[in-house]
């Protein structure tokens, strides 16, 4: 079994989200406790958007495993990425620092504490420290945008800030690559609203079983073999066409025999126009070839420029930041440092910032006119006139460089779309000529024959076609050959997935015994998982974990087979069983609103899911919409720790939710039983 960390959360800091402008929300600290940790607030007060900066800051804008393919036989990974505005479309426009905003994880992974800083503008990794051994380093490293950084090849990667410290947390972490914690984050530790079940996903059981149940690099093994013998395959095939081209050649010349219409001479004119056009044709091949080569040292050099471009924006916003600070501190040297907090707090919450009490139309007009007259005195503020001759020489500049790199962007997705362009006219290429070449034998056997009959000759086999016949025998001698080898590659990889499977198998009845604790405390009924082949793609057989219920023969290969909410806290089952699986020190798991399926009769029995997840020294972070149910009451009276994030307070809310009765009372309920068992 590969051994693997996974991270343990201490803090999370965001400052400068206008998503939540109230109350210090916009420098706000949170320390996660291994117990309960339970964000509350209504629709749309940003408890979602909460849990996906943990994410966020844990592995950056990724949304889902790494997508690995294969392109002529060449292996490709990409990074399924969020929306790039994804933070920008929950900031309030009107606040003055958004391209400020940013979050900050403290979290620990084998004994070495990170702290990582990203911008939830810009989506791009600032800062990061490693703390080992009482030993504190800062990463050093270029910053730019995470959008940026997966368009560069894996050698420019390496001088950037993100590929630092992913190299530090996968080493820690003892993954494969960060992929893998990219994976076990997005799949195993954060259970959304969404709900995407991963017990009966059969691609996210393969990854678990290849690379966590087993030796990863016994899997890393099995991928490089399976593609040889992808390799060898395609190259039988390939052969078997050339050969069958030659026979049909040789069958449809003897088949036209003395009937064909071509006069000698026709025939000659014929051969050669075939043989010019097949001259023009590699020609072709070699000029795109060239063409190609020219077109990658030209995207080379524009992601070099790319990168330069970059490293002057940040430089240059780095400036101006300087700049508007010190015109900013001119203007509004004697101004309360959180006019702007409170100011937007009475904008948008129609409420005294002082006291938070409601305000009616009349004195919400009276207090709030205009924004050029202070609030409270209702004197002209001083406006904006002060001049910076260098920040608007910055300002310039800026607009210059942002204009290079967006010609540079321009130019470098045109280079790519001529690539792709250049590579498909390859391909028609190459089967033209192809194509030429089996026309040429062809006519050049059908030349050969009437030659023979022209000399008197019987139009038998002559040496023209015993040549073709021996270029046929070394094309079926090669296809065997590629055959046998990709049989042999086969013959590896089959051999390493029964070693594969063998593990799986002495794995099932310990995982068993963990999942059964969970899923039968959340059933009521005894419920196993056991081990079981499914057919996937293509036909092919894989073996994978299905749960069993009660006195069932038969495993449930399918999700409907459960009631929705027990399909989710089966899932969930399998979830944690993997957790307390791979329990090494304190991990983490998020899960959305798990009470909003729950029939009343079951609430008990999710909450002791959780409480025995909590048994292990593990963090358990829950949203709640604050709706008045026994799970959250039976889970806070017996957490073993808890704290909690109230978004209602922190958050902006709307008139309904700050007039909701129902919604204050079960907030004050919640608040109780987590101060009054402290």
């Amino acid at each position: 079994m590969n051994q693997i960390f996974l991270p343990s959360l201490l803090s999370l800091n965001i400052r400068n989200f206008s998503l939540y402008p109230n109350n210090g929300g916009l420098d706000f600290h949170y320390d996660f406790k291994n117990g309960l940790n339970l964000f509350v607030g209504g629709n749309g007060t940003g408890k979602t958007t909460l849990t996906k900066l943990i994410k966020f800051a844990l592995i950056g804008h990724y949304r889902e495993q790494t997508d690995t393919s294969i392109y002529k036989g060449v292996e490709r990974i990409k990074r399924p990425e969020y929306p790039k505005n994804y933070y920008r479309n929950r900031m309030d426009d009107g606040f003055a620092n958004n391209n400020l905003a940013e979050v900050t994880l403290t979290f620990n992974i084998n004994n070495s504490e990170f702290s990582v800083t990203r911008n939830l503008y810009d989506i791009s990794l600032t800062k990061a420290t490693v703390k080992k051994s009482g030993k504190t380093i800062k990463l050093e490293g270029v910053v730019i945008s995470q959008e940026k950084y997966e368009k560069l090849s894996e050698k420019e990667k390496q001088k950037h800030l993100q590929f630092k410290y992913e190299e530090l947390v996968t080493e820690a972490a003892q993954f494969g690559s960060f992929d893998g914690l990219i994976f076990f984050v997005n799949e195993i530790l954060y259970f959304g609203e969404d709900r995407n079940l991963i017990l009966w996903d059969w691609n996210i059981q393969e990854e678990l079983s290849s690379k966590y149940f087993n030796d990863p690099a016994l899997d890393t093994k099995r991928s490089k073999l399976k593609l040889k013998q992808k390799n060898f395959d395609t190259q039988a095939r390939q052969t078997s066409e050339e050969i069958k081209a030659i026979t049909d050649a040789i069958n449809q010349a003897e088949k036209a025999g003395s009937d064909k219409n071509l006069s000698g001479k026709d025939a000659y004119v014929s051969l050669n126009d075939l043989k010019t056009k097949l001259d023009k044709e590699e020609a072709k091949i070699l000029s795109l070839q060239k063409e190609r080569v020219e077109c990658t040292e030209q995207r080379k050099y524009l992601n070099s420029m790319r990168i330069k471009i970059s490293q002057q924006l940040n430089e240059l916003e780095n400036d101006i930041k300087i700049e508007e600070g010190k015109v900013h501190d001119i203007i509004w040297r004697n101004k309360n440092p959180k006019y702007e907090v409170y100011q937007k707090h009475l904008k948008n919450n129609r409420a005294c910032p002082a006291c938070n009490q409601a305000l009616s139309d009349k004195e919400f007009s009276k207090v709030y006119e205009t924004g050029e007259d202070c609030f409270v005195c209702h004197k002209p503020l001083k406006s904006n006139t002060a001049k910076s001759p260098k920040l608007l020489k910055l300002s310039q500049e800026l607009e210059k460089k942002q204009n290079e790199q967006v010609n540079t962007e321009r130019k470098i997705t045109e280079i790519e779309k001529k690539l792709d362009d250049l590579d498909s006219a390859y391909n028609k290429l190459d089967v033209s000529v192809f194509n030429l070449k089996t026309e040429i034998r062809k006519l050049d056997f059908e030349i050969n024959q009437d030659q023979s009959k022209n000399k008197g000759k019987e139009p038998s086999p002559d040496d023209f076609k015993r040549k073709l016949q021996l270029v046929i025998k070394e094309l079926e001698e090669k296809k065997k050959k590629y055959q046998e080898e990709s049989k042999n590659y086969g013959d590896e990889v089959a051999k390493i997935n029964k070693q594969m499977n063998d593990m799986q198998v002495k794995i099932v009845s310990e995982l068993s015994k963990i999942f059964s604790k969970f899923a039968s405390n959340f059933l009521g009924i005894e419920c196993v998982l056991v081990n079981e082949d499914v057919v996937v793609e293509k036909g092919r057989r894989i073996k994978v974990f299905l749960p069993r219920v009660g006195k069932e023969i038969q495993p449930r290969e399918e999700e409907e087979a459960f009631s929705e909410s027990q399909r989710f806290f089966v899932d969930l089952s399998f979830r944690m069983s993997l957790l307390n699986y791979f329990y090494k020190e304190p991990a983490f798991f998020i899960c959305e609103t798990p009470d909003s399926s729950l029939d009343i009769s079951y609430e008990r029995n999710a909450a002791e899911v959780f409480l025995e997840y909590l048994k292990q020294k593990n963090a358990l972070v829950i949203t709640s919409n604050l709706n008045n149910s026994d799970f959250l009451s039976y889970i806070l009276k017996n957490a073993p720790d808890k704290n909690h994030i109230n978004l209602l307070k922190i958050g902006r809310i709307s008139n309904i939710q700050s007039d909701s009765k129902i919604l204050i009372q079960t907030n004050e309920k919640i608040e109780k039983l987590i101060y009054d068992r402290r």
